[in-house]
């Protein structure tokens, strides 16, 4: 295979792989006090608790009772979240890396080869502010993102998409949200 043939290859499945609903890999790990991990994903975040979806079917009113499931807050020692990659490290190093490259060309050399030094430094610091832009966005992807239960539902990162109802509850929902945290408000 030549290699417009494996970038063709690669450029296609990656399209395809996005055309899959998205809400059926967005999971986050729930590290629990007891030590256990689960992996699911997070239906709603109610006030005392939250509701996990454990399948990867997507989900119907009917299913609820058999995939869905309840964990308090005071039972959850932290909620890692998936990381999506940060572009503003790699804006800043390339708006950097313009600046830096402007400055060498400004400066006015005395003789060819000062020209020479300073074309090749603008490129150097060019390059290296990019390259240290992309190192950070890379990382921005590479650190876990851990949070306190609570903190998870307050910080809203159903705006990433972890959570698959922020608000406007369907009434099964709703259901099993009331009747759970109405238990754990009485005495």
């Amino acid at each position: 295979m030549t290699f417009k043939k494996i970038i063709l290859c690669s450029l296609i499945l990656f399209l395809l792989s996005s055309m899959y609903p998205s809400e059926l890999f967005e999971v986050v790990k729930i590290r629990m006090k007891d030590g256990s991990i689960r992996t699911s994903q997070i239906l709603c975040c109610g006030k005392s608790g939250l509701i996990l979806w454990n399948s990867r079917l997507p989900y119907k009113a009917e299913l609820i009772i058999t995939y869905a499931e309840y964990i308090p807050y005071n039972k959850i020692k932290r909620i890692q979240a998936d990381n999506y990659m940060n572009v503003l490290p790699l804006a800043i190093g390339f708006y950097t890396g313009v600046g830096l490259a402007l400055t060498q060309f400004l400066k006015k050399p005395e003789t060819a080869e000062g020209a020479f030094y300073n074309g090749l430094g603008a490129i150097v610091l060019f390059g290296y502010s990019i390259s240290i832009g992309a190192l950070g966005s890379v990382l921005s992807v590479v650190m876990p993102r851990r949070y306190k239960a609570d903190e998870f539902s307050k910080k809203r990162i159903a705006s990433k998409g972890h959570i698959i109802f922020t608000n406007n509850f369907p009434p099964e929902v709703m259901a099993m949200l009331a009747k759970y945290e109405k238990n754990k408000s009485k005495p």
